[in-house]
């Protein structure tokens, strides 16, 4: 069975595929072809060749790590899934990372932590447990799921997985990935306490890279475009422009 990913040309962001694979452990870019390589659950290594990113981006008999980066790459490039069974559930088929403190997370506790957050809007479903949302701009949104002492979501993109590492750090918890495993922080955000480079429109910046700004001082690339970047400053995300 083959699984394609769609994408309108008038809606076509390969920088989008580019940057996620700058970001991604399995996802690189090789002479204009974007290649999967990770090990599976057999301990075997695998190799995909999904096609040219400026093309339909293909995979057959793909495996579950195969259609959770197909539905990563679907959802940032605005694209869809089609199988011979009809169209995926992209939210369905995203990989899940869970924010997993180390003593475990009071629902009271988790009420306090996004009534502190100014980018975080509580929503109720009805069961008394308070879930999340973060719209990040643009389409994006973050849906956090309160669940068991666990905070659990699905990220499209670095942007959202950058997100959810400093929601860890802040609660002293572990980033877990259900297909990767545990997540570095540092790695995701930055050493604790690094200076970042100095603003300027004319350098090009990294998802999750550090910048000092004259005016807004220190912040986290968040979402990274050709010409524009999302800075999150204490809590207030700022667009930049970048790469003039």
């Amino acid at each position: 069975m083959s699984h394609r990913l769609e994408r309108d040309p008038d809606e076509l962001r390969e920088e989008d595929v580019v940057t996620l694979a700058a970001n991604h452990p399995f996802l690189t870019i090789e002479n204009s072809h974007a290649i999967l390589r990770y090990t599976n659950e057999w301990d075997d290594h695998e190799e995909v060749d999904l096609g040219e990113v400026s093309g339909v981006l293909k995979a057959d008999f793909p495996d579950e790590t195969t259609i959770g980066v197909l539905c990563e790459l679907a959802y940032v490039t605005g694209g869809r899934i089609m199988s011979e069974d009809g169209m995926l559930d992209l939210k369905a088929n995203l990989p899940r990372v869970t924010v997993e403190p180390r003593n475990g997370l009071g629902l009271e506790e988790w009420r306090a932590h996004v009534a502190a957050e100014r980018d975080l809007t509580p929503t109720e479903h009805g069961d008394g447990v308070v879930y999340a949302r973060e719209v990040l701009g643009d389409r994006e949104e973050i849906e956090f799921e309160y669940r068991g002492g666990r905070v659990l979501a699905v990220y499209p993109d670095p942007q959202t997985l950058v997100r959810l590492a400093r929601m860890a750090r802040t609660l002293n918890a572990q980033l877990v990935d259900e297909m990767r495993g545990p997540l570095d922080l540092d790695t995701l955000i930055g050493a604790v306490g690094a200076p970042g480079r100095k603003y300027s429109p004319r350098e090009t910046y990294a998802v999750g890279e550090e910048i000092t700004h004259p005016q807004f001082g220190a912040g986290v690339v968040m979402r990274a475009r050709s010409r524009q970047v999302d800075v999150e400053f204490d809590g207030e995300t700022r667009r930049l422009a970048h790469g003039l």
